[in-house]
């Protein structure tokens, strides 16, 4: 993926379906006591500002708890950045 213009990617995430074969299916509360932490890898992930010009990466991720049952992700690509061959995996504490 590509970005020409800064890109932002909300998604909201049903944690109870997600791990419906789990112990753990909903989030306790206090909320911001939950931890979710997001493992990436790209084969390629560089920023450039013009032909000859390089600058930094800026691709930022946050992520919280919005109930027992949901999660959401808030991703923002910035312009000029070029990302291949995404994968990750995230592992979440339940407090």
């Amino acid at each position: 993926m590509r970005t020409d213009v800064t890109t932002y990617y909300t998604n909201q995430i049903n944690y109870t379906s997600q791990a419906s074969d789990r112990t753990f299916k909903r989030f306790t509360t206090p909320y911001n006591r939950n931890t979710i932490v997001l493992f990436m890898t790209s084969l390629w992930i560089r920023a450039t500002f013009g032909v000859f010009t390089k600058s930094p990466v800026q691709l930022h991720v946050y992520n919280g708890v919005i109930n027992e049952s949901f999660y959401f992700w808030n991703i923002t690509l910035r312009t000029g950045v070029l990302v291949t061959n995404v994968h990750f995996s995230q592992v979440i504490f339940n407090s």
